[in-house]
């Protein structure tokens, strides 16, 4: 991949009158030439002044009222470049973001590059400490996911899988990158690659609030697609709470103190399983405590997600 190729950025947005400008801005400020990308983006039906604000520094299109999926595709269909950039609008770039991209397409096999989002320094430990869950081994390595919010892409690769799911609100990022491997398409998570997600989770409740958003369609992905590998130890997770909430309610109703101990115990122990696990295979023991709460929480909202029935209906792609 030489340096002169085209980069197309597309960045869906949604009353971000807060990030836009930022997001924009370090675009702008990065080394990559004006000659070497365009900023293309799609708003939502923004109520707030994020169009006005992103029209001052890149090409705005319209599609309202619907899900992001939708929008990043909607951005494709405009997109001049033969590499496509998905950024979201609360992220902002180091000035090397494009040219380490590119740079990540040497080798021919490589589909997409991208890394996990950097937390700011200035965060909560609330995202500090999960931040922790998306630190790769190696500052290079080929991986089964890179987040949708900080993603490059071959255009062909993208148009041949047919695109983002439209019919799933969230984890379409996860089901993209299930398709491209199983197309036999390599993913490169390159840290140099960076991007600050401005947007991250402040406090225990406003993780729980995006759990329960990003968890809302992983059941019906689960039961309907073809990538149950993918989803299989998150559904256990969020069954094994859904199970240990129950067996607190009834061992409470018929006074079987015993009982809810146990479960109050085994929904403390597991979680605090997994987060030595995590620290350990991340090299880091900072949070250890931080990561055993929100393992917990997480594990509530996901239970939550499949409580809802709604969360298991699903539409298959024709596009697909």
């Amino acid at each position: 991949m030489h340096s002169n190729t085209f980069v197309s950025i597309i960045i869906p947005a949604f009353n971000e009158e807060r990030n836009i400008e930022k997001c924009l801005l370090s675009l702008i400020n990065s080394n990559g030439s004006t000659d070497q990308y365009e900023i293309i983006v799609v708003d939502n039906g923004s109520s707030d002044r994020t169009r006005d604000i992103a029209a001052r520094y890149a090409k705005v299109l319209m599609l309202p009222n619907v899900n992001i999926a939708a929008l990043r595709n909607y951005g494709v269909k405009f997109a001049k470049g033969d590499i496509l950039a998905f950024l979201d609008a609360d992220c902002v770039v180091e000035k090397d973001w494009i040219q380490n991209a590119l740079d990540s397409f040497k080798s021919e096999e490589i589909a997409v590059a991208g890394s996990p989002h950097i937390v700011p320094k200035d965060a909560s430990w609330v995202a500090k400490a999960w931040g922790i869950n998306n630190l790769e081994k190696d500052n290079m390595c080929l991986t089964n996911y890179i987040p949708s919010g900080n993603l490059f892409i071959k255009k062909e690769c993208f148009l041949k899988i047919g695109g983002f799911n439209e019919n799933i609100a969230v984890s379409e990022d996860t089901d993209l990158c299930a398709r491209l491997k199983k197309n036999n398409y390599k993913i490169l998570s390159n840290k140099n690659i960076s991007a600050k997600h401005l947007g991250v989770s402040e406090n225990l409740i406003d993780f729980f609030k995006k759990e329960l958003w990003h968890g809302k369609d992983v059941m019906k992905i689960f039961l309907h697609s073809d990538f149950k590998k993918q989803y299989l130890k998150v559904i256990s997770y969020a069954l094994f709470y859904l199970f240990i909430i129950f067996a607190i309610i009834i061992s409470g109703m018929f006074l079987q103190y015993k009982w809810a101990m146990i479960s109050v115990f085994l929904a403390l122990f597991l979680p605090f399983i997994l987060s030595l696990k995590t620290s350990y295979d991340k090299k880091t023991s900072k949070y250890i405590f931080g990561l055993w709460i929100l393992y917990i929480v997480y594990g509530i909202a996901r239970s939550v997600c499949i409580i809802d029935i709604r969360n298991w209906i699903f539409v298959q792609n024709e596009r697909k």
